[in-house]
């Protein structure tokens, strides 16, 4: 397993949703290689800072009861011995999972990982221009790369500066998007140079979120992979 494809599951890994094979091949890179480290460190406290932030709750009675009662209860489609056969079981061929960005709920859980690992590991600068309404956030670059928004509302006009992003592998590019609360994410267009800032036209709101993925060359209707930096306006 290379380096790029232990980097693209390590969210999964932490929350220990791989295949025995996918972790043993991700326990057996990270033995030899040194170069994930602190992200797999940034992830987990990312994870931990979320589970703390969950409030168990027990069961209601009645459920435990419910359960209890059904679990005791005769078989209602024949004994054991064969004499009333239950009804067949369909199965239904298996379907892919479904991109992250389908399931709302999965869509904030993705990007608030991207948020807390960033933020965990480097500075949120958050700012604006009270004249000139222009609204600064950004992410600095650390063990990941960073991301500087800097949105003119009465221009309706953002302009999106990568930080320290490497350029993309052969055959890929980077794409912009902006992420907003019960709504599908939407393309802001594609970064020719990771290296030098994009004028966008686009108007945002407060809560949106500006988020970079990795898409083959020519962009994508809808990220196929995580966001690798994200930002709230």
């Amino acid at each position: 397993m290379t380096c790029d494809e232990v980097r693209d599951l390590l969210p999964a890994y932490v929350l220990d949703a791989l295949s025995e094979a996918e972790l043993t091949a991700i326990d057996e890179h990270l033995s030899e290689c040194s170069e994930h480290i602190e992200e797999l460190a940034e992830l987990r406290d990312g994870t931990r800072a979320l589970e703390g932030a969950i409030t168990e709750r027990a069961p209601r009675a009645a459920l435990r009861t419910a359960i209890l009662e059904r679990a005791s209860a005769p078989p209602t489609d024949g004994g054991v011995d064969g004499s009333t056969r239950p009804a067949p079981i369909t199965l239904r061929p298996a379907t892919p999972p479904r991109p992250w960005w389908r399931s709302p709920a999965v869509a904030a859980a993705a990007v608030v990982l991207v948020l807390a690992s960033v933020v965990g590991a480097s500075m949120l600068v958050s700012g604006g221009d009270g004249d000139s309404g222009v609204i600064v956030r950004q992410v600095e670059a650390g063990a990941t790369p960073g991301l500087r928004v800097e949105y003119d509302g009465g221009q309706a006009e953002a302009v999106i500066s990568p930080l320290q992003f490497p350029s993309a592998p052969a055959g890929r590019t980077y794409q912009v998007w902006v992420i907003r609360a019960g709504a599908a994410p939407a393309s802001l267009g594609l970064i020719a140079d990771p290296a030098e800032p994009t004028v966008i036209e686009v108007s945002l709101e407060a809560g949106d979120v500006v988020a970079i993925t990795e898409e083959p060359d020519g962009g994508s209707a809808q990220p196929t992979t995580d966001p690798i930096v994200a930002v709230e306006i």
